[in-house]
């Protein structure tokens, strides 16, 4: 089939000069004729793409042939389009305009066919050479140069420039570009990428500015230029930069560019180009900071963490890592409660290096996990040492990096070391940070909830650190949060301390652990424990220590002494502190969370100096009407029933010269039936002949109160009532770890009363409960110290006899007036035979009878949600197919029965050849399926056919049912738009596929 000849337009408004041009033209091509321009240009416009050359006479009526240039020339669709001019006018002035409008050659009249021809070749030739090279130079999207090419032009353009100008290099790329193609598809991204090109572009036509610009891949652009100075370089191009970010979009945008100087052309350009990227990194994630230039300090730390990044694996192999602990304290008793595990490493040629020193590389590496891994697996070697040399167990907190996240054996892997060094799980504390959090959000989430679920205890680092914190706390169920040190310093600004104050409520009304890290001082200690803040580390107490010198504070008593020292926050306060606005002492006065107030003792009147902004808060209604402290004596306040209460505390603390604690009725001047509950704690700040004062902390307990009262008087009938429904009760005392249990059943025998000290111990010994009772009841009572008033929660017991029963507890707490868990009400109401039909009914509809494999439905289900929450970044996902080959002959040789033990140890085999959390079914006969997500970038998937078959090859001693189990297996691989039954259709052809070469 003869080539598709290439098309020549003709506009020449005479017939002849139309007919001589097409016989001269047509052995080569397809001629075109158009009488005049108008028609020429509609001509070139319906028919752009495939018109190679434009033969064109000047002189015409209505569109002379130099209009039609100039309107070809703002036509960005036919602007390339060659053109010929043919004309009697021989001028120079005429040859100029036409070449000025875009004419490529100029033939003056009479016509010679063989120079038009060979002209004609030439100008066709010469268009498809060039449109071939920018095809294969230039970015399909933004028509800049692409990566290869600029490498090419860079390096002319320079060499063009030597000597004559000074040379740059410009990387640059948008932060978060992903976060564009999220939120608003690829085709804005796309929209957004060109608008980028567009302003690299302008760059070019800037005053004293010239170059050539690219677009390397993604989002990141790079430009070449010759410059008149350094300062007009940074002006342009922090000109371009704003422009990019005033992008119209509701979302802040920020450009940053790195720039190396060309010093010399001995560098080739690929590494001038990795030099500015370097000068980027330098400012990446710095906002405020748009443009960074290359100098020889960033080289120097390039290389050195390339050299750094080298040594990592040998130094992991050759436990150059060292561990190092950082001690825990209870703020009040000063007792060592714990300790963070922490890496150092200790670098032959560099000394003790820090983590900052080389986290950051290990996360570009990926290599972090293994770190991670290995300071987890040293802190567990350190805690058994220390339990077996008898030291007193505490929990060691190891980091949890972004990268562990992903891990999908991160919990199996925890567990089995736990197990190595037989440990209880919560000996181990793992940290999370913010930026788990904000990079993955749901697969953090998925994973800090999975290790929670197997019994670790979680801790979320630096909260406050970030935005994120909230969210984080609302969806991970954290036992420690570690208040981040920036929050510890103490400032007199009204908003900082309405922030802390939340912060530290917030925690502790979800009954969570508060821990503050970074405690320099005293006075900030002093200051945590005024807020509430039980735990902290920092200098104040140690700093990280290797093993050997953290071991000397078990004994050490030094920590004990200072803590113990400073536990009262407010003693030995002067009168000039407490009348100093800027003492230490009303700093922590006015940012306490509590009701407090300053009273003056004169003789048997009480009276107020000055109270905090919580106390007027809570007391308002109660003060006199012009605000100002309980102008009255004080004890007026109080009923008068309970004001021998009051005579003596003070008594006892004038004597005492320390503490005491009360609860009186105090009522209203201007409400008369308005009296609540108050607890009041009085400590002595300062006693001499003339001047007694006492610090007083006020709790309003009214509604405890009222509900110990309730309580009181209907506990006994609660009690009755309940045992005659057949249920059990248990009362516990957390003060004495004492419980009274009264039933029957998996508790005790008939209705009777037991008492057990040390109450989850003594009770599982007692009974002789198996390892999951116990740990049911460690998070019952873990679940009842929480922090809430009431919860619930199932418990299924199993007694010696295998016997499981099934209870479905309730409890109510009692707390005291500082919110002490004082006592707690517990029924346990015996739900086996609605349970153990339950069971039934959820197994029975998802398990294949056979074999125990999921149905088909069940099936279906699971893969339809893993594909609804499937995550390709990181995964890969197969659909298996497998069949018993000649099945049929088998039933029919050897009966059903034994066709039945094949299916099931068929069953077994594929079962044990997946995790517990991959999804394994019978599908129906001897059809069987599986569908698994595997990490990226792995071998595991490629080998996925070969594990399954191995499976089958080596499944144990011979039998007669192993040399009956013949099977074929297909696989398909889910790409991202498949749907179940696609998958499903796939695989099973795969499979027949490979029956069917057997055979």
């Amino acid at each position: 089939m003869a080539a598709e000849k290439r098309k020549v337009l003709i506009i020449d408004d005479m017939q002849i000069n139309r007919k001589m041009l097409h016989a001269i033209l047509a052995s080569e091509y397809e001629v075109l004729e158009a009488d005049d321009g108008d028609t020429g240009l509609e001509t070139l416009r319906a028919l752009k793409e495939t018109i190679s050359l434009i033969i064109l006479d000047l002189v015409m009526p209505r569109m002379n042939g130099y209009k039609f240039l100039e309107l070809k020339q703002k036509d960005p669709e036919i602007m390339n389009v060659p053109v010929l001019v043919m004309t009697a006018d021989s001028s120079v002035a005429s040859e100029s305009r036409c070449l000025q409008l875009g004419a490529l050659d100029f033939l003056v009249k009479p016509y010679n066919g063989t120079i038009i021809l060979q002209r004609a070749r030439n100008i066709i030739g010469l268009r498809e050479n060039t449109a071939l090279r920018n095809t294969l130079e230039r970015d399909s999207l933004t028509g800049l140069y692409n990566r290869e090419a600029f490498m090419q032009r860079a390096t002319e353009f320079l060499h063009g420039y030597e000597g004559k100008k000074a040379c740059w290099v410009l990387v640059g790329n948008l932060e978060k570009f992903k976060v564009v193609n999220a939120v608003y598809g690829h085709q804005k991204g796309d929209e957004l990428l060109q608008y980028i090109a567009e302003c690299f572009r302008q760059v070019q036509q800037q005053e004293g500015f010239t170059g050539l610009c690219a677009r390397m891949a993604g989002d990141n652009y790079a430009c070449c230029c010759a410059a008149s100075s350094e300062a007009n370089l940074v002006a342009v191009t922090k000109k371009m930069i704003d422009r990019i970010q005033a992008y119209p979009i509701h979302l802040h945008l920020t450009f940053q560019v790195g720039v190396y100087k060309v010093e010399s052309l001995e560098l080739p350009v690929n590494a001038m180009y990795d030099l500015a990227s370097l000068a980027l990194q330098e400012i990446k994630g710095k906002y405020g900071r748009d443009i960074s230039i290359y100098d020889e300090k960033m080289r120097d730390a390039f290389v050195h963490e390339q050299e750094l990044a080298e040594e990592m694996l040998p130094a992991l192999k050759n436990e150059e890592f060292k561990v190092y602990y950082q001690g825990k304290y209870n703020l009040t008793s000063g007792e060592l409660i714990g300790a963070e595990a922490l890496s150092r490493w200790q670098h032959p040629k560099y000394g003790l290096l820090t983590p900052n020193k080389f986290i950051q590389t290990m996360e570009k590496n990926g290599i972090i996990s293994m770190l991670d891994f290995y300071v987890a697996e040293h802190a567990c070697r350190d805690l058994r040492r220390w339990i077996e040399e008898g030291h007193e167990s505490f929990p060691v907190s190891v980091n949890i990096s972004r990268i562990d996240v992903y891990n999908l054996d991160l919990v199996q892997r925890l567990q089995d070391l736990m197990h190595k060094y037989d440990l209880p799980l919560q000996l181990l504390e793992l940290e999370f940070t913010e930026t788990a959090y904000t990079q993955d959000s749901n697969q953090m989430v998925q994973m800090a909830n999975a290790l929670k679920a197997a019994g670790f205890n979680l801790a979320m680092d630096d909260f406050g650190s970030g935005y994120s914190s909230l969210n984080l706390l609302g969806d991970v169920p954290f036992d420690v949060v570690k208040l981040d040190m920036h929050f510890l310093k103490i400032s007199q600004k009204e908003r900082q301390r309405e922030m802390l104050s939340f912060a530290v409520d917030l925690v502790k009304r979800m009954g969570i652990t508060l821990l503050a890290e970074g405690i320099e001082t005293e006075e900030e200690a002093a200051f945590l424990r005024s807020m509430g803040c039980n735990q902290g580390q920092g200098y104040y107490f140690a700093k990280p220590l290797e093993r050997s010198s953290f071991e000397q504070l078990f004994t050490d008593k030094r920590h004990l002494q200072v803590a113990q020292q400073n536990s009262t926050t407010f003693a030995n306060i002067t009168m000039e502190a407490i009348y100093n606005p800027n003492s230490s002492f009303n700093l922590l006065f006015n940012a306490y969370v509590g009701a407090l107030g300053i009273f003056e003792i004169k003789g048997k009147s009480v009276s107020a100096v000055r109270c905090n902004d919580m106390f007027l808060k809570l007391y308002k209604k109660y003060i006199d009407k012009d605000g100002q402290y309980f102008k009255e004596d004080f004890i007026s306040f109080i009923l008068p029933e309970d004001r021998p209460l009051l005579f003596k505390a003070i008594d006892e603390l004038m004597e005492k010269n320390g503490e005491v604690n009360l609860d009186v009725r105090v009522k209203s001047k201007f409400q008369k039936d308005l009296v609540r509950w108050v607890h009041i704690k009085a400590k002595m700040l300062y006693h001499d002949a003339g001047n007694i004062m006492f610090l007083g902390s006020f709790d309003d307990i009214t509604d405890n109160k009222n509900r110990e009262l309730e309580l009181r008087s209907r506990e006994e009938q609660f009690i009755v009532a309940v045992q005659n429904a057949r249920n059990v009760i248990m009362r516990y005392d957390p003060l004495s770890n004492t419980i009274e249990i009264y039933g029957s059943h998996a508790f005790a025998n008939n209705y009777t009363r037991l008492e057990i000290h040390d109450a989850i111990d003594e009770l599982v010994r007692f009974h002789r409960w198996n390892e999951k009772a116990y740990a049911q009841w460690q998070a019952f009572f873990k679940q009842i110290h929480s922090g809430g008033e009431s919860g619930q929660k199932m418990f299924a017991f199993v007694d010696n006899l295998d016997k499981q029963t099934f209870y479905d507890a309730t409890f109510q707490n009692q707390y005291d007036t500082e919110h002490k868990l004082v006592k707690t009400l517990c029924v346990f109401k015996d739900v086996t035979e609605s349970k153990e039909k339950e069971l039934s009914l959820l197994t029975a509809s998802r398990r294949e009878a056979l074999t125990g494999l999921l149905n088909r439905h069940a099936f279906e289900e699971g893969v339809n949600n893993m594909l609804e929450h499937k995550d390709l970044e990181h995964f890969d996902y197969a659909f298996g197919m497998l069949d018993m080959d000649d099945f049929k002959s088998i039933n029919d040789e050897k009966g059903h029965f034994f066709g039945d033990e094949v299916l099931v140890r068929v069953a077994e085999i594929l079962s044990r050849c997946f995790r517990s959390h991959d999804l394994v079914a019978r599908m129906g006969g001897d059809e069987f399926a599986f569908f698994v997500a595997l990490p990226k970038n792995t071998a595991a998937m490629a080998n996925l056919e070969k594990r399954v078959r191995n499976a089958f090859m080596h499944q144990g001693q011979e039998d007669d049912i192993k040399a009956a189990i013949e099977c074929s297996i297909g696989i398909s691989h889910f790409t991202g738009s498949e749907t179940f039954d696609d998958l499903y259709t796939q695989a099973d052809k795969a499979m027949y596929n490979k029956k069917n070469d057997k055979e």
